[in-house]
């Protein structure tokens, strides 16, 4: 009220406001200057899963974004609405996006790359936010979260990548020019990133996200990095520890081979795979093992 926020805000983000319940909004009711309305009250990159739930509520704040949408003139385009709100569903959410989508419909609003209405490239999707009942409800469509550009999802760039892709993590989607994404050849998903620095493993040549680098087969996070080719690897299940030549005196384990089971392992895991079979027919240094404990 003190800066006239009805007149002179043009975006409002609620970034880590968590405790608050949104009435303290009453004054920007009616605003014809608001752009933006972001109340996921996380940041950019950040996920939007809020533990303990935030106290932001639906039944304080949808009147007021209802009178907004429904000024004559509003500027309103662009709105990110908590999780909490997008999993709850209640039907005063449903008749909020149905007026903001109408809105968004009034507009006619076309791609910026292929200048055809985004409501008819064929992605069966209304403008505004999406209303379908699945893991997108509730998220804006053909909108970049940084440029606010509209784009559809048939355009691609002359390398063939889509132009506007969904974040598995952050649940924005982005533009390539913005944010551009990474794909884990693993799980499959794609995460901007600026959430996740995909690696490409220097053995495999594929390229994992931060939750899928240790599922590599030829990855150790104990495996320096300077290896050259030829390097060892326990053949043991589950354990990914490689060695090199160059390398093995800054190790705290070692890899041997085994001439009876004719396969190479760490000392921790020739252990285990003898203890599971019968001593007598282990290796000589195996047997020293069984017999010692």
């Amino acid at each position: 009220m003190c800066i006239d926020a009805i007149n002179k805000v043009k975006t409002l983000k609620l970034t880590g406001c968590i405790s608050i319940s949104g009435s303290g909004l009453i004054p920007l009711g009616g605003s014809v200057v608001l752009k933006e309305v972001d109340l996921s009250l996380v940041g950019q990159h950040d996920s939007q899963v809020i533990v303990p739930e935030p106290k932001i509520s639906e039944y304080a704040v949808l009147p007021i974004l209802n009178r907004i949408v429904g000024a004559e003139d509003t500027s309103l385009e662009f709105i990110r609405l908590p999780k909490v709100w997008r999993e709850q569903r209640i039907p005063q959410m449903e008749q909020f996006i149905e007026s903001f989508n109408s809105l968004e419909t009034s507009r006619n609003h076309k791609c910026t790359e292929c200048n055809v209405l985004c409501r008819e490239t064929g992605s069966g999707l209304v403008e505004g936010i999406n209303n379908d009942h699945d893991q997108f409800y509730g998220l804006q469509n053909f909108s970049c979260n940084i440029c606010r550009r509209f784009l559809c999802y048939e355009c691609e760039t002359e390398e063939g990548v889509q132009c506007l892709i969904y974040c598995e993590r952050c649940e924005g989607e982005y533009c390539t020019g913005c944010n551009p994404m990474k794909y884990c050849d693993l799980c499959n998903d794609a995460k901007c990133s600026k959430c996740n620095a995909t690696e490409t493993c220097i053995d495999c040549t594929e390229s994992f996200c931060d939750e899928c680098a240790d599922k590599c087969d030829c990855r150790s996070e104990r495996r320096c990095e300077d290896c050259v080719p030829g390097y060892r690897k326990c053949e043991y299940d589950g354990c990914k520890r490689v060695d090199c030549d160059d390398c093995r005196e800054s190790k705290n384990y070692d890899l041997v081979y085994c001439d009876v089971c004719d396969d190479t392992y760490c000392s921790e895991c020739r252990y285990l795979k003898c203890s599971k079979d019968d001593w007598a027919h282990s290796c000589s240094k195996c047997q020293k093992i069984g017999i010692s404990v």
